[in-house]
């Protein structure tokens, strides 16, 4: 039997979100083989099938982390956020079809929803890629079945989960272990919130499965709002100005650049620096 854990990474602020996120989890994967676990701060939630972890006062979104999979234990998880609200059933055997394969290949992290996808086709493995070193976002808090030890090795204290995939990606350049990749998703969802507010998309996807969240606790995007947050301007005109090839590497080099100034930056305060070139 695998040694494998389903772990959804949340805090108490988002408590309200948990019934509804939960109610969709156990519709559109009724018969997920995984034990479930959910990371809290305070709050003991209570819901068939799922183990809650209250791991105290808020600290980093890594520390956090880490508490949590001290509390798991487990070779393997299969990691969730608490906004990813399943939109569609979840394909089982194709779940663990990639669990076996990850555990076969001794993998860091085989990706189980495409964002972004892989860069490079396994022809002998269909519907499977290779997340190349120096891939855009080649570590992702995206749905994928991780090694707790790497996970473990990659989320530095101090880090929100933003700067985790920004960091983490870089060093993962300099690490051995490889990372694969499902070109179509095993397990459909959308982010339900964003910036702590439901996104329309959300709510109607708790509400055609019958679910209706309480909004008393947190405001939903309006229409408006979400048109302000649409690219506009000089800079989104130029880019859309260039061959998407072109517009692709100047993002990535963008975030490389932000992802070595907090790693320069992390580095520093713990006294170390990068070594110098041979």
């Amino acid at each position: 039997m695998t040694d494998l854990a389903v772990l959804v990474v949340s805090c108490d602020k988002y408590s309200d979100v948990w019934e509804p996120y939960f109610r969709l989890f156990h519709k559109r994967w009724p018969d997920c083989p995984y034990p479930v676990y959910l990371g809290s701060n305070f709050v003991d939630f209570r819901f068939e099938g799922v183990t809650c972890i209250p791991v105290g006062e808020d600290r980093s979104w890594t520390e956090n982390l880490h508490l949590m999979l001290d509390a798991v234990d487990r070779s393997r998880i299969i990691l969730l956020l608490e906004d990813f609200f399943l939109t569609k059933e979840t394909n089982t055997d194709l779940v663990v079809k990639m669990v076996e394969l990850a555990e076969k290949l001794d993998l860091g992290c085989f990706r189980l929803f495409p964002l972004p996808p892989p860069s490079k086709r396994i022809p002998d493995i269909p519907g499977v890629g290779e997340i190349r070193k120096g891939d855009d976002f080649r570590v992702s808090t995206q749905a994928g079945i991780w090694s707790t030890e790497l996970l473990r090795s990659l989320a530095w204290p101090g880090m929100t989960a933003w700067q985790f995939e920004e960091i983490a990606s870089l060093v993962s350049d300099m690490m051995p272990e490889r990372y694969l990749g499902l070109y179509e998703p095993a397990m459909e969802y959308c982010n339900g919130l964003v910036q702590g507010k439901w996104m329309p998309e959300g709510l109607q996807v708790c509400r055609e499965a019958g679910i209706e969240p309480d909004l008393s606790v947190r405001d939903c995007f309006s229409a408006k709002e979400l048109a302000n947050t649409q690219p506009n301007g000089v800079k989104p005109f130029i880019r859309s100005l260039l061959p998407e090839e072109i517009d692709q590497k100047l993002v990535r080099w963008a975030r490389l650049i932000k992802g070595r100034q907090y790693l320069d930056q992390m580095l520093a305060e713990a006294g170390l620096h990068w070594p110098a070139n041979p």
